[in-house]
């Protein structure tokens, strides 16, 4: 009995462990004002698998842009650090390659952070009113993302 306490007590401490990073960040992008390109490429890396709840921001903007490398247009510049400020169109252009966003006509013939701003303001993930160029609060990121969740699958 006292073997089988144990275990389970281990268990238990050992997945608190783990989601409590998780739930840092949560917390801390909920109260962040301006997002930054780490905290976007954090979420989305997880999402996408490219890196685990242990890693930083810095090693998800890495990931991405290693991802990147294959793409003709990256999803993330290797010029951007971790704390620079994404705005709301280069946010869509990094949800547009985690989630299977629908391509519009346009989208397909000119692939671009403009587009995918388009296209995920017509599919209601992003409000009409926010201004392409505007840089997100942690708010607004997290309802971008549970939108794109709620709409679309993770690519494979």
């Amino acid at each position: 009995m006292k073997f089988f306490t144990s275990i389970f007590l281990f268990a238990l401490i050992s997945v608190s462990a783990v989601f409590s990073q998780s739930a840092e960040i949560v917390e801390k992008t909920v109260s962040t004002e301006k997002l930054t390109y780490g905290t976007a490429a954090y979420f989305t890396a997880v999402a996408m698998g490219y890196i685990s709840d242990d890693d930083s921001e810095e090693d998800a903007v890495d990931a991405w842009k290693k991802i990147g490398e294959q793409y003709s247009k990256p999803a993330i510049k290797a010029d951007i650090s971790a704390d620079d400020f994404i705005n709301f169109e280069n946010l869509a252009w990094l949800c547009y390659f985690t989630w299977n966003v629908p391509d519009s006509l346009m989208m397909k013939f000119f692939p671009s952070p403009r587009y995918a701003f388009k296209q995920l303001r017509n599919g209601g993930v992003i409000s009409t009113s926010f201004d392409p160029k505007r840089i997100p609060t942690g708010r607004e990121f997290l309802n971008v993302v549970t939108d794109c969740i709620d709409f679309y699958e993770v690519r494979n």
